[in-house]
């Protein structure tokens, strides 16, 4: 059994986003979490990550609160457009925006 403190799980997840970066040095364009009972540490520690290794776009599916959270534009270490989704919203991918989804097939 592997126990972590915030701060060495920050740590490791920037490591990995730095090794990403190395071997695939393209842009990444969109991240999907799933968060549960991880939605705090998500919010406050993954997605500043996301924005800080200039990732795209971030969606936060929040499974208790039954919406999507939808992060775009990184500046720093925060994305300047942030959206919250429910059902029966439909949105698009910054990068195919011809592509519609709703978000109910997000949520299930």
């Amino acid at each position: 059994m592997v126990f972590f403190k915030p701060k060495s799980l920050k740590s490791l997840y920037s490591k990995l986003l730095r090794l990403l970066n190395f071997y695939f040095p393209t842009t990444l364009f969109l991240i999907v979490e799933v968060a549960d009972s991880t939605i705090k540490f998500d919010r406050e520690v993954k997605i500043p990550l996301y924005a800080e290794n200039n990732v795209i776009e971030v969606w936060l599916v929040d499974i208790n609160g039954e919406c999507l959270e939808v992060y775009r534009q990184p500046i720093g270490s925060s994305y300047k457009e942030v959206q919250k989704l429910e059902r029966g919203e439909i949105f698009s991918i910054q990068r195919f925006p011809d592509i519609n989804i709703q978000v109910d097939e997000i949520l299930g």
